[in-house]
C-alpha cells in the first residue's frame, strides 16, 4: 500500500504535465453571412468574460463558421475534437437538425444549446425511447406559434379564416399553416378555416370577397407578406379589410413605415417580447444562451464529483487518484446537471423569466408573443389585452 501511495506521488506531478489539459471548449457554430447570427453572437461574446471554468479547467470560447451545407462536416469534425465541451448553434432548424446526430452520438454525448431554433422536430428519434439528449433550446418552438396564433384569433372572434403559404419557404410554411388549422379545428367549432392557398396562386378576387374572411393567417416571410397586404388592401378597397395575423419570419423594419395600408389590421407573432427585440434584437438569444451556459457549467463544477461517478462509476475515481482530468469528464457532469434538472423540474434564471426545460429540451412555459405596428414601432400586444382593448386600440404608451 505505501509503495503506491509513493508511486502516486512520484508520478502524479509528470501526469500533470502531459494529461492535465489547459482548456476546454465551446464552439459558437453559425452561418455569419447571416445578420441575426451576427447579432446572437456579438451579444454571446459581449458577455462571456473568459472567467469560467469547471473542476480546476479553463473554458474557452471559439467562434465556428459554418453555412447549411458544411453541418455535416462541421458536426463530425467537433464530434471528435479532444477539447469539445458544448455546442451553442448551428442556430437555424434545417443545420442544426443535421448536425445533431454527431454531437449526441459521441461518447460521451456533447451537450447543445439551442438558441434560436423554432422546428420542434430538430432532434433525432430516440432509440431507445427513454434515452435523455443533452439539448436545450431557449426560443419556444413553431407548434406553440401556431397555438398562440389560433388562441389570438379565436380571441378576438375570427369566424371565417383564410390561410396563406410562402411558397419560397415550404418546409416552414407547410408546417406552420397545418399546426395551425389543426388548432383551431381543436380549440373552437364557430371559427372556421375555409380558404388555404400558397400566395404565388392566382385566386378570383370576387370569390375572395364573397367568401366573408375576417381574418388571414399567412406563414411565410416579410417580403412576400408585404405583397399580400397591399393586394388585401386592394381587394377590400373603400370596405372593411380583414385582419391579417403574420408569422414570426415577417417581422421586419419595412413595416414600419407603411402609410399605403391599415397598420391598425396587422398583427405578428413572435418569439420575442417586442419590448426585448426593439432593445436588443436578436441579441436577446446571445444573452439568454450566455446567462444558461453559467448557470450550467457552475452548477456542474460545485458537484463535479458526484455527477461524474453516477455517469462514469468506479473509474473515475481511479482516474481522480492519479489527478486525470478530461473533456469527457466534464461533459459527463453537464448532461447530468441537465439531466437531473429535467427529471427535477429546476427553474433557470434567464433575463426576467424562469425556464424549465422538458425531456425534449424545450422550455415548459415558452410562448409566443404578439406584436403589431404602432406609431411607427413594433409594441407588445399582451393576452390579457387581446379582447379587453380590442384589437382597432393602438396606444404605445398603454401597452406593456
Amino acid at each position: 500500500m505505501l509503495s503506491i501511495i509513493v508511486g502516486i506521488a512520484i508520478i502524479r506531478p509528470l501526469i500533470d504535465n502531459y494529461v492535465r489539459p489547459e482548456s476546454y471548449t465551446i464552439y459558437f457554430v453559425g452561418n455569419f453571412d447571416n445578420d441575426d447570427v451576427n447579432k446572437i453572437w456579438k451579444k454571446f461574446n459581449q458577455e462571456y468574460k473568459d472567467d469560467l471554468e469547471i473542476d480546476g479547467v479553463k473554458i474557452k470560447l471559439r467562434k465556428f463558421d459554418g453555412k447549411e451545407t458544411d453541418a455535416k462536416r462541421i458536426s463530425e469534425k467537433l464530434a471528435k475534437e479532444h477539447d469539445t465541451l458544448m455546442v451553442i448553434g448551428h442556430l437555424y432548424s434545417t443545420p442544426t437538425q443535421i448536425a445533431l446526430p454527431n454531437y449526441l452520438q459521441a461518447d460521451p454525448p456533447i451537450p447543445v444549446i439551442l438558441a434560436f431554433e423554432s422546428n420542434p422536430n430538430v432532434l433525432p428519434p430516440r432509440i431507445p425511447i427513454d434515452t435523455f439528449y443533452p439539448v436545450f433550446r431557449l426560443s419556444p418552438t413553431d407548434d406553440k406559434q401556431a397555438e398562440t396564433a389560433a388562441d389570438f384569433i379565436i380571441s378576438n372572434k375570427g369566424k371565417k379564416i383564410w390561410v396563406v403559404e410562402d411558397a419560397s419557404n415550404n418546409v416552414y410554411s407547410s408546417y406552420l399553416a397545418s399546426e395551425f388549422i389543426k388548432q383551431i379545428h381543436i380549440k373552437n367549432e364557430s371559427s372556421k378555416v375555409i380558404l388555404w392557398s400558397m400566395d404565388k396562386e392566382i385566386l378570383s378576387f370576387d370569390t375572395v370577397k364573397t367568401l366573408g374572411i375576417d381574418w388571414i393567417f399567412y406563414a411565410g416571410n416579410w417580403s412576400n407578406s408585404l405583397i399580400l397586404i397591399h393586394q388585401i388592401s386592394e381587394i377590400w378597397k373603400n370596405q372593411t379589410m380583414p385582419s391579417i395575423l403574420l408569422s414570426d419570419w415577417n417581422v421586419d423594419k419595412a413595416f414600419l413605415n407603411q402609410e399605403a395600408v391599415n397598420m391598425k389590421k396587422v398583427f405578428f407573432t413572435h418569439t420575442m417580447k417586442a419590448e426585448d427585440y426593439n432593445k436588443e434584437g436578436y441579441g436577446y438569444w446571445g444573452k439568454l444562451a450566455h446567462q444558461l451556459l453559467k448557470q450550467l457549467v457552475q452548477n456542474a463544477d460545485e458537484e463535479f464529483d458526484e455527477l461524474v461517478s453516477e455517469r462514469s462509476g468506479p473509474a473515475y475515481y481511479i482516474r481522480r487518484l492519479v489527478n486525470f482530468r478530461d473533456v469527457a469528464d466534464a461533459r459527463n457532469a453537464l448532461y447530468r446537471v441537465m439531466e437531473k434538472s429535467v427529471n427535477l423540474e429546476k427553474p433557470f434564471d434567464l433575463g426576467e423569466q424562469q425556464y424549465i426545460f422538458r425531456r425534449d429540451g424545450a422550455g415548459i412555459k415558452n410562448l409566443y408573443h404578439v406584436w403589431r405596428v404602432c406609431k411607427h414601432k413594433f409594441i407588445d400586444f399582451p393576452r390579457e389585452n387581446w379582447e379587453i382593448h380590442g384589437i382597432e386600440e393602438c396606444d404605445p404608451d398603454v401597452s406593456p
